[in-house]
């Protein structure tokens, strides 16, 4: 089962959940911290969501909804992780697609890694842009 937890349920549900949201964290180099995702979801201001199997939490995912001043509303999935994604991929983007275009999202985003996209291709997801970082310590561009 996947589905969104209501902000008034992420203390219950936290302890949990907080180790995938850290390994998320990781993998963003400490941009997105536990701390920062718990208020975010705890406030209303992102979703937290889970894919339960035999009431065990194997997937994590954060999300928010950005208003644009155009007035565009796109659904963004800020974090996602866990040992069942891969399996559970259409549940997942069900899941998404219902919740975006119920309140008015035109797309959904992802940023990440190179293999969301493979794991995204059925969808036929559009290249957007690639992110450039220079370390200003080590003068050095990753990409």
């Amino acid at each position: 089962m996947f589905y969104s937890v209501p902000a008034e349920y992420i203390d219950d549900i936290w302890p949990r959940v907080v180790e995938q949201i850290n390994l998320a964290s990781e993998y963003s180099e400490n941009l997105y911290s536990v701390t920062d995702a718990y208020k975010s979801c705890s406030s209303g201001k992102q979703q937290l969501w889970i894919l339960t199997v035999d009431d065990r939490i194997v997937s994590t995912s954060t999300t928010t909804i950005t208003k644009y001043l155009c007035g565009k509303k796109i659904f963004k999935v800020v974090a996602c992780g866990g040992n069942e994604v891969v399996k559970n991929k259409n549940l997942m983007m069900d899941s998404f697609k219902k919740f975006a275009s119920d309140n008015g999202c035109s797309s959904i985003e992802f940023s990440g890694r190179p293999g969301w996209k493979r794991l995204l291709r059925e969808y036929n997801p559009q290249f957007v842009a690639v992110t450039y970082k220079i370390n200003l310590q080590e003068g050095s561009i990753d990409e």
